[in-house]
């Protein structure tokens, strides 16, 4: 199971407004949302009962010609992600919580900008 696959589905379940969430790169020139893992500790522990918790950081960014709809478009994420213990899919608990505030990544030259923030993930698989 990709946790973070797990994440953007709940995200979009609860926000039907929200675009397609690529993992690991832009796929068009148009407006988009992308989520990749941090080049962070990622720690899981098993248990013999088959349950299992862990802790990963994972990065959401927006590209957009219109740098205030990629802003609000992060911080429309951050705010459904801030939340305590809650079941997303069968057994599958998480916790998040945003680490930074939006941040400005770049500005391409076909007049794209893009933005980014990071968010803490606790699970528990029951």
């Amino acid at each position: 199971m990709n946790i973070i696959s797990e994440v953007n589905n709940y995200l979009r379940s609860r926000d039907g407004y929200l675009p397609l969430i690529t993992l690991d790169m832009f796929l068009t020139d148009s407006d988009e949302i992308m989520c990749r893992n941090d080049p962070a500790a990622f720690k899981e522990t098993s248990y013999l009962d088959g349950s299992s918790i862990g802790m990963a950081r994972f990065s959401y960014y927006v590209k957009s010609h219109d740098a205030k709809k990629a802003i609000s478009e992060l911080d429309k994420i951050t705010g459904l992600l801030n939340l305590p213990e809650t079941e997303i899919s069968g057994g599958l608990f998480i916790k998040c919580e945003p680490q930074t505030q939006v941040t400005f990544v770049t500005k391409y030259q076909n007049g794209e900008y893009v933005y980014t923030c990071t968010v803490l993930l606790e699970y528990e698989r029951r």
